[in-house]
């Protein structure tokens, strides 16, 4: 082989000889095993000029490639520019390079794209000959395949690499970074990075991954406003891939881009399932850089396995989201919900500070949504949602649990810090809510309990809290108390056994009469549902009836309670002598609107055979509000039939006159608070003058309940109240001890009424 073999390629007194034809050949072989053994492209390349240069025999080698990073052997890297400039295109030709002297050159293409060349110089007057040229165009070829090749290989590992981390579901930000680096070396880049808009297609861009930018860069372009012609903008419009080659002249380039020294760039655009969210961009500072055909193609390949990434991070998070969330409000779930309040446990027991929950529950939701639908519910539930975390501070996370329950947890807050958030949302709920063409009115009973310590329970203990202010009456706040859990206990048992009473004839029912105060007169028999507890003995109704409300066994019950008075009724009306007063059901808002209950009366009055005129309904205010077209539809088919409806506890709900003037009434009551404010001597009169005033005009009764002495008997009668109820005039009864005061006939007060206060309250 005559080549210079191991002597420096500078050394300019070495002989200068040719190729001989037959060694070509061989010393191709060797040279392609040589240069594709090397670990990487940049090695490969470097390898091949330096060998190039001994195989030839010349002092100068270099790759050159427009704008690209120079190999060379035998020239300062700096100089490659003005000695690439001095050999023109001219395959073969003689230049003249300062400080060196004269030279003879020879170059060949690395491929057909004839981007890059492999140039070779030494001194003398002797060209390079055919066999020479036809060695150093095979050795160009090598390098080019050697490059392609091992680009490719590193390409195919990078994303083998990639795709292992999207399968393995490693974290989005260690993702990008590998995609965006991979970029980076694959396309021989300066700077590189992925631009990917938050919040949506149109979002600000978010900055990741990036290379070859410094930290106050990167905060300078993060806080910089947004440019709709920028670069990314443009990628993420288009969807398709841009080439920039003359950054620093183009009109809409990024200031801090150019202050960068960036002279082209590069950018693909990014997906986020079929929707274009960002753009992946490389940049070189390298002045006329031109990026090859496969520089172009591995960005491509890099940006889509961004979007195969950023569309699996997608799926996971909504994955995750939705497996944390509830689907129908968007709030956090109890599982999410747990987590929080897990970690603010840890958190209060380490620094000693305390947490409160609300436990929140939707009085009448379950009377809603039977009656009008779930579409309606889900639509009041969204709507509670929102004002719901309306009333919450930026310290609490509002969660539903599920149905119409929801939480509160309320970091950093003590009790009364949490009554003052349940007022809040209490005071929030009074207001109607206006769904599908429907007013309706809801109530929020809240549980507020405290946290300090990891074992503490706060969601369970508001639960119990919330319990005992829905047995109270709702729309208001209750705090736990130890106590509470003995009373849950209580429950649990009552609960199971109430599941059973009808069937083992433990329920009966006692009535109460209504008076005609000015004729001695039973004028109403109130039934009152009553449980003969096997262990606890007879039960009021305050006891269970809560309990069957929350375990919906309430309509159940109510039914039951219906058919048994009218039976009795009829019983007492087929008795000749007897007086035969109307009968009062109470029916309960989840009765109401959880069952068809016109079908329920009529099926009960034709099986017992009573009049409808001998029958009265009898309704709470609150249950009527809660949906007043649907009960106002109702209770006028019922009047149609003939029975007369009353309206309990007036005064006390979301009255609006309005809306309650619309109803088929017979009978406004006055309740029992009202009539206890009735004391003293000078009592005042004005809540109880206008709601009578106001039953006369339109033309109903008025009732008045929980009569406890003359006086109050004395003051009603003075404002034209003329029926009533109470235990002064009557406690509540079995039918069997109301006969003989039906066969009496003469009234029911008889002579002498209200003269011994102690005989009519005994």
């Amino acid at each position: 082989m005559t080549t210079r073999d191991d002597r420096d390629v500078g050394d300019q007194s070495a002989p200068q000889v040719g190729v001989a034809p037959y060694l070509a050949g061989q010393q191709l072989a060797e040279f392609m095993s040589y240069v594709a053994g090397q670990p990487d492209a940049d090695r490969a390349t470097a390898s091949g000029v330096e060998r190039a240069a001994k195989v030839i025999g010349a002092q100068l080698a270099c790759i050159v490639r427009a704008g690209a990073r120079p190999h060379c052997v035998g020239l300062p890297v700096e100089r490659v520019d003005e000695f690439s400039a001095l050999v023109g295109d001219e395959q073969n030709g003689r230049v003249e390079l300062p400080g060196i002297g004269s030279l003879v050159v020879a170059h060949e293409p690395l491929d057909d794209t004839r981007a890059a060349r492999l140039v070779v110089a030494r001194p003398g007057s002797r060209g390079f000959s055919a066999e020479e040229r036809d060695l150093l165009r095979g050795m160009a070829g090598v390098i080019g395949l050697a490059r392609e090749m091992l680009t490719r290989r590193r390409l195919l590992e990078r994303i083998s690499e990639i795709q292992g981390r999207i399968v393995r579901r490693a974290a989005i930000d260690e993702i990008v970074e590998l995609i965006v680096s991979g970029a980076a070396e694959l396309t021989g880049s300066d700077i590189a990075f992925l631009r990917q808009a938050e919040g949506g297609a149109d979002g600000p861009f978010k900055l990741q991954g990036c290379i070859g930018l410094s930290q106050e860069t990167l905060e300078v372009i993060a806080n910089s406003p947004g440019r709709p012609n920028g670069a990314s903008r443009q990628v993420q419009r288009e969807n398709k891939l841009i080439v920039i080659p003359d950054y620093q002249n183009r009109e809409n380039s990024h200031p801090v881009m150019k202050a960068q020294g960036v002279t082209t760039l590069l950018a693909a655009p990014v997906q986020s399932g079929a929707e274009p969210t960002g753009a992946l961009v490389v940049a070189s500072r390298t002045a006329g850089r031109v990026y090859t055909e496969s520089e172009v193609a591995a960005l491509r390949t890099f940006a889509e396995q961004a979007s195969t990434a950023m569309s699996d991070a997608a799926l996971v998070a909504d994955t995750v989201h939705r497996s944390l969330h509830d689907g129908l409000t968007g709030l956090p779930n109890r599982t999410l919900l747990n987590e929080r309040l897990s970690a603010a446990l840890a958190r209060c027991e380490d620094t000693d500070g305390q947490l409160v929950v609300l436990f929140v529950d939707l009085d009448r939701f379950k009377t809603i949504n039977d009656s009008l639908g779930h579409k309606v519910g889900d639509e009041l539930l969204i709507a509670a949602a929102e004002r719901l975390s309306a009333c919450v501070g930026p310290n609490a996370t509002p969660a539903r649990l599920g149905g119409d329950e929801f939480a509160v947890l309320v970091e950093r807050a003590d009790e009364r810090q949490g009554q003052r958030v349940a007022g809040r949302i209490i005071d929030e709920f009074e207001r109607p809510f206006s769904i599908a063409g429907h007013e309706l009115m809801l109530s929020a009973s809240i549980g507020v309990a405290a946290g300090r310590h990891r074992d503490d329970d706060p969601l369970h203990d508001g639960d119990l809290a919330m319990y005992s202010a829905k047995t109270a009456g709702g729309g208001r706040s209750s705090v736990f108390r130890a106590s509470m859990r003995a009373d849950a206990r209580y429950r649990l048992e009552l609960e199971t056994a109430l599941r059973g009473a009808t069937d083992r004839g433990e329920l009966f029912l006692e009535y109460q009469p209504i008076v005609d105060l000015t004729a001695d007169r039973i004028v109403v028999l109130e039934a009152l549902l009553r449980w003969n507890h096997p262990q606890r003995g007879p039960l009021s109704p305050n006891a269970f009836l809560p309990l069957a409300e929350r375990t919906r066994q309430i309509a159940t019950l109510g039914t039951w309670v219906l058919r048994t008075v009218c039976h009795q009724a009829m019983a007492w009306h087929q008795r000749p002598g007897l007086n035969h007063p109307r009968v009062a059901v109470n029916v309960s808002a989840a009765h109401l609107h959880a069952s068809d209950l016109v079908a329920e009366v009529v099926s009960a009055l034709q099986d017992s055979g009573l009049p409808p005129s001998a029958l009265v309904i009898e309704l709470t205010e609150t249950a009527v509000m809660t949906d007043v077209g649907y009960a106002a539809e109702r209770l006028a088919e019922l009047r149609r039939l003939g029975v007369a409806i009353a309206i309990d506890d007036f005064g006390t709900g979301y009255s609006s006159l309005q809306y309650l003037q619309r109803l088929p009434l017979d009978h406004l009551k006055i309740p029992r608070p009202f009539i206890a404010e009735l004391r003293g001597p000078d009592p005042d009169l004005r809540m109880i003058r206008a709601i009578v005033a106001l039953g006369h005009s339109w033309g109903v009764d008025v009732v008045a309940e929980g009569i406890e002495s003359a006086d109050q008997v004395d003051a009603l009668l003075g404002v034209g109240c003329k029926l009533g109820q109470g235990f002064f005039l009557c406690r509540p009864q079995s039918a069997g001890a109301l006969d003989a005061q039906l066969a009496a006939g003469r009234g029911w007060l008889g002579p002498g009424r209200f003269t011994s206060t102690n005989d009519r309250a005994a």
